[in-house]
């Protein structure tokens, strides 16, 4: 029965829910509440923040893998196939929680497990090109 509501969470989760709470109070109190275009660009603002914050850490998550598998040299890593695209299909490496989309594997099965060795590994890129291990 309510004209408007809003939801919110711990203010500490999302910056929308500590816009949400700092509504809440200034309305509690009689205090003036932030206008509708104020609060968008707030969120907007925020969103964008939490967004890049996000691409940081997985970069830097990937990046460390990467230093990682550089150091074990020829090794090669159990990988499972989760998704078939055509000729391509997307490999879980569950030792390395990380996956890739790899290309010209032959005919694979999903959840098939593949011995994969990395052939180039390119930290400033972020990329790996994969092989299927000979032993």
């Amino acid at each position: 029965g309510l004209d408007i509501y809003a939801r919110a969470t711990s203010p500490l989760r999302r910056y929308s829910d500590l816009l949400v709470h700092q509504q809440i109070r200034s309305f509690l109190k009689n205090e003036p509440t932030l206008p509708e275009s104020e609060i968008l660009e707030r969120m907007t603002q925020g969103e964008t923040g939490a967004f890049r914050a996000t691409v940081a850490e997985r970069r830097g998550i990937t990046h460390w893998t990467l230093v990682e598998l550089k150091q074990r040299g020829s090794a090669s890593f159990a990988g499972v196939v989760i998704e078939k695209m055509d000729n391509r299909c997307r490999v879980l490496f569950p030792e390395l929680a990380i996956d890739a989309i790899l290309r010209n594997l032959g005919e694979v099965e999903l959840d098939q497990e593949l011995e994969l060795a990395p052939v180039r590994i390119d930290i400033p890129e972020l990329t790996v090109a994969w092989r299927k291990s000979q032993g």
